[in-house]
């Protein structure tokens, strides 16, 4: 890279702090810079017979009020006392709107007996206030605050940032982006995926993501694990304030540095189900060696993972003969990034899986061309490797086996290389169904089921469905054709593919509506040809090889969340989830792909417009429903 570009570059990032530091301080706090700064403090236990406040009580229930001689803008309301338990107080609001009109509202927020403070932030123009609380939950009340301040985020900072930054990248530098995916993937990804980290933070709202980081933390250890409150307490307590973020990290950063700790001896070995885990452990091993706090800690974990997922979709991109934009797409669509962004061992599948997949489409699309040794057991490690943590997956290893028999030297090499494929393919089936009926036939009931409680339990269900084959067949195929939003039971969402690439996990999931952009993307990337972009297209042997190894894959999920997570005798299979189809999606589009739909705009333009519309799609995602989910800013 020359000066030139050095300079250039240097340039976009000043510019995107500035312009981002000009959002978060002037328009996210407008009406704070424009209305008068206020600090009022009412100690109310010594009111000095302050006419604007009122106490009542009615049996354990308090009232107290502060009503103003004319309305004043409050960005936050802070409350100081005594919590007996982490209970629930009420803001009843009377405020006048932008046009001069009163309308009233209820604010409902939380307090946390270890501390003495809560905020809650307000952002209205208050002509009267009524704090409700239980007496049995607050037993004193000290003192009250309502303010009017300038809050700067650093994690909405960092969000703006990140968008404005790519969206000069992607102006400045247009051809020569979009010819290099990979480059684009890696900005978008690492600026958005740190984004998203630093937005959820202490929060385990990931799916599981309570249980993921205490085996993930316990296989940091060599020998003996160091537990404490800070570790194995799964309920990290919710904030929606600056103020509050800084008390809940200072909380844990404590208990962990000080607190009690007991110490549990375990194994070096990490089993074959669990090395989905392994980054992000070894990301933790070097953050607790290197001193960091608890807050520190479980962030630079979580960097572990948006790493291996980024290397892998990355050479992935680099290496593709074709399908370059619909990997880049795909793996920059909402959920894969919140997966790489959180702990789990989703992640490892995705990523290894894409990459293994794309090294076999090479193949399958240079026929001249003698399969190297190094394809081939990069290819088998990935797949093996990255089904490690759901080894349902483990039949997309049989694509090997559709290699054409021209990748081969000679038959004695490609029945020896196919016959080593079926056997690790048998290998890792045994690894989780040996267990299940060796179980099965000892009669453990216990083995199995659901860590989160429920009556689930692996071995009972099988004896159940024993009991009753064909009503499990019938609901098996039932539950697979009916496409009830693959399993999500009561899902406000009426669509799958919201479900699939729209949600995040407890944070909350993207109205349905935007499937309109991702459906149309979808089925472009998967029929049409562009100029400049003539899709290669698989044989029908091939296609029907892939067909039958997706549905055992499709089939095996479904079979294992019923054994699993599904309590007994259940006319419905629990626990399947449309993300659980991600990994499927890029060799789906591949079924359909021709060389007959042609149409005629250039590669480049479409690679542009499916960009910019899959950086909204998760600028918009990131904003609405994690950040704002976090903080009522």
């Amino acid at each position: 890279m020359n000066r030139k570009n050095i300079f250039k570059i240097i340039l976009l990032i000043v510019i995107a702090m500035l312009f981002s530091f000009f959002v978060e301080y002037f328009l996210f706090n407008y009406n704070s810079v424009v209305n008068e700064k206020i600090d009022y403090s009412y100690n109310i236990q010594n009111l000095d017979d302050d006419d604007t406040i009122n106490i009542g009580r009615d049996g354990s229930q308090i009232a107290i009020t502060i009503d103003f001689p004319k309305a004043v803008y409050v960005s936050d309301f802070m409350l100081q006392g005594v919590f007996e338990k982490n209970a629930h107080y009420s803001l009843g609001l009377e405020y006048e709107t932008r046009f001069g009109l009163l309308e009233q509202e209820t604010i409902t927020d939380e307090s946390y007996m270890v501390f003495d403070k809560c905020y809650t932030p307000i952002n209205k123009k208050i002509k009267k206030m009524v704090l409700y609380y239980n007496v049995g939950n607050i037993s004193k009340v000290d003192m009250i605050k309502l303010l009017n301040k300038i809050n700067i985020s650093y994690e909405r900072f960092f969000l703006m940032f990140s968008i404005c930054l790519i969206i000069l990248i992607l102006g400045v530098y247009k051809d020569r982006v979009i010819n290099k995916l990979e480059y684009c993937f890696l900005i978008i990804s690492v600026l958005l995926g740190m984004s998203m980290i630093l937005i959820v933070g202490l929060n385990k709202e990931g799916w599981d993501e309570a249980i993921h980081f205490s085996r993930i933390y316990s296989y940091s250890f060599v020998d003996n694990v160091k537990w404490n409150k800070a570790i194995i307490e799964t309920n990290i307590m919710d904030y929606n304030t600056i103020e509050e973020r800084n008390l809940i990290k200072e909380y844990y950063n404590e208990i962990y540095e000080n607190g009690k700790k007991h110490y549990e001896e375990k194994e070096l070995y990490i089993p074959y189900n669990m090395r989905g885990y392994l980054i992000q452990s070894i990301m933790i091993f070097v953050a607790r060696h290197l001193g960091f706090s608890f807050y520190q800690l479980y962030l630079f974990g979580k960097i572990g993972n948006l790493l291996l997922y980024v290397i892998c979709i990355y050479i992935a991109i680099k290496i593709a003969r074709q399908g370059k934009l619909a990997i880049t797409v795909l793996s920059l669509l909402p959920t894969p990034l919140f997966l790489a962004a959180s702990y789990t061992y989703d992640t490892s599948l995705i990523a290894m899986v894409t990459l293994g997949f794309t090294i076999w489409m090479n193949e399958m699309f240079s026929n001249e061309k003698k399969m190297s040794t190094f394809s081939l057991i990069t290819m088998t490690f990935l797949f093996v490797y990255g089904c490690s943590s759901k080894a349902v997956y483990i039949p997309l290893l049989l694509l090997v086996l559709l290699l054409p028999n021209t990748k081969f030297d000679n038959k004695k090499q490609m029945y020896l290389v196919k016959g080593m494929i079926l056997l690790l393919f048998v290998i890792v089936m045994a690894s989780f169904v040996m267990p299940v009926t060796s179980n099965t036939v000892a009669g453990n009931v216990a083995y199995g089921g659901d860590a989160r409680g429920g009556d689930t339990g692996t071995v009972r269900q099988m004896k159940s469905i024993l009991n009753s084959p064909f009503a499990y067949i019938l609901l098996f195929f039932k539950s697979i054709i009916s496409l009830e939003n693959f399993g999500i039971y009561g899902s406000d969402s009426g669509l799958v593919t919201t479900l699939e690439y729209f949600t995040f996990s407890n944070m909350g999931t993207m109205n349905d509506k935007f499937v309109y952009l991702l459906f149309p993307m979808l089925m472009f990337m998967s029929f049409i040809n562009v100029e400049n972009d003539i899709k290669l297209v698989l044989e029908r042997k091939a296609k029907i090889g892939m067909i039958i190894i997706l549905l055992m894959v499709v089939g095996m999920v479904w079979s294992a969340l019923y054994l699993d997570f599904t309590e007994i005798g259940k006319e419905h299979i629990y626990g399947v989830q449309a993300r659980y189809y991600i990994p499927l999606m890029l060799p789906l589009m591949y079924l359909f792909t021709n060389s007959k739909l042609k149409i005629n705009i250039s590669y480049c333009t479409i690679c542009r417009l499916f960009l910019w519309i899959t950086l909204f799609l998760l600028g918009y995602g990131i904003y609405f429903e994690l950040f704002l989910n976090v903080f009522n800013y």
